[in-house]
């Protein structure tokens, strides 16, 4: 079976490369309405969890930006400077994304991020996030 690759970074890669290459396109779709979907594969140690996440210091500080706390600024940037956004009756533009994060590790799926909410009312509740800000989006099972 053959694949064809949209891009291959290398180990010179810069954070910022990755996300004007892939993540600047994801947003582009998803503001016209597509689902987006970026999939990082390589062998252990190839640099998909820091090309995704980024690095963080002792205090959970990034360092380095991945793709992931990118794209979810970017996004609330996007959609706040968008002029066809409707306001609420409080005079904010409200807009909703659905996010899910999957991580494959040794042949077992991993979900990192709910796709649905539970069935159950209460868990429902729990589970669902209202948010200003996209650092209270950011991922914080993730390793």
């Amino acid at each position: 079976t053959m694949f064809q690759l949209d891009k291959v970074f290398n180990m010179e890669s810069r954070q910022e490369d990755v996300f004007e290459t892939i993540g600047e396109v994801a947003l582009s779709s998803l503001r016209q309405g597509f689902n987006s979907t970026v999939l990082a594969y390589g062998q252990t140690g190839s640099g998909k969890t820091f090309s995704m996440e980024g690095a963080k210091d002792g205090n959970g500080k990034y360092t380095s930006e991945g793709l992931i706390p990118r794209l979810f600024k970017a996004v609330f940037d996007l959609f706040n400077k968008d002029e066809d956004l409707k306001l609420n009756d409080k005079g904010q533009k409200q807009f909703t994304v659905s996010l899910q994060f999957i991580e494959l590790y040794n042949e077992q799926l991993q979900a990192r991020r709910r796709a649905r909410p539970p069935k159950n009312p209460a868990a429902r509740r729990a589970a669902a996030r209202m948010t200003r800000s996209p650092e209270s989006l950011l991922p914080t099972d993730l390793h």
